[in-house]
């Protein structure tokens, strides 16, 4: 199985989630979708509108990549930091994927809806956004 895997590495959780991927026999692309060095944090800080396009540039570009991959699954840990057009893209150039999403925050926290229509399946460890939007309750423990 080929995993195509987004996320952010807080606390070495995607590492983790990656590890049990691989653990299950799975081949496993990891695409940080917010990288944290102390540089790119700066320049996200100081230059917001900037970084904001070169974040954007970096996930089509990440997304273009694809083609020729095949990949089975496709998982993003949280997924606003991608446009939803990229996300759709993304989809047409992996139709045969199954792309699942995990977000460990509440959308009061981090509007993910208009991403939530490019996944097949959507978790959230929040019940009451779970049971507002029909997701699928998950919690962190």
């Amino acid at each position: 199985m080929k995993v195509l895997f987004f996320g952010l590495d807080y606390y070495g959780y995607a590492t983790r989630i990656m590890r049990e991927f691989e653990e299950l026999g799975a081949d496993v692309r990891f695409v940080d979708l917010q990288p944290g060095s102390f540089l790119i944090k700066t320049f996200r800080t100081l230059m917001p509108t900037a970084y904001g396009r070169w974040i954007g540039a970096q996930h089509r570009r990440i997304v273009e990549e694809t083609t020729g991959t095949a990949y089975d699954q496709v998982v993003f840990l949280q997924a606003h930091q991608m446009a939803p057009d990229t996300l759709a893209r993304l989809r047409q150039l992996q139709p045969q994927a199954r792309f699942a999403l995990y977000n460990w925050n509440a959308l009061t926290t981090h509007d993910y809806l208009p991403q939530a229509a490019n996944f097949d399946a959507v978790y959230t460890f929040d019940p009451i956004d779970a049971e507002a939007h029909g997701f699928h309750y998950l919690p962190l423990f």
